[in-house]
């Protein structure tokens, strides 16, 4: 998974500028790889950050097949819930899928707020794209 996560992701700066195209700040490394950053979850390796949505879904069904993780499509998720360190994604007809995580890919105004932050959070527009 590593090797895919390489080659789909791009080692890059972040940089800032002004919406005349003027640089804000000089380009920066990427957070988590800063020198007084802590330790993220995957280090050593360093941070790849960028990564298309599309590449990421790939990735995790490629990983979900390698494993033979079943996958269900087409199955409306209306609720996310976690207990007892068991990760539960509700359908619209009730199911309950139970896993070691859940990947709440469902976009701006998804249900697994209520689940992460206990409530739901609406979308604002911030400006930017």
């Amino acid at each position: 998974m590593r090797e895919e996560w390489n080659r789909i992701s791009l080692y890059c700066r972040t940089t800032f500028h002004h919406h005349d195209g003027r640089r804000a700040l000089e380009p920066m490394e990427f957070e988590y790889n800063r020198n007084n950053a802590a330790q993220h979850a995957a280090y050593p390796p360093r941070i790849r950050s960028v990564l298309g949505r599309a590449h990421l879904a790939l990735m995790f069904f490629n990983q979900c097949k390698r494993l033979d993780i079943p996958i269900t499509w087409n199955v409306p998720i209306v609720a996310y819930d976690e207990e007892a360190e068991i990760a539960t994604a509700i359908s619209i007809d009730g199911r309950r899928f139970l896993g070691d995580i859940v990947i709440a890919a469902d976009g701006i105004g998804s249900k697994s707020h209520g689940a992460v932050l206990g409530h739901p959070v609406r979308a604002i527009g911030t400006g930017y794209t």
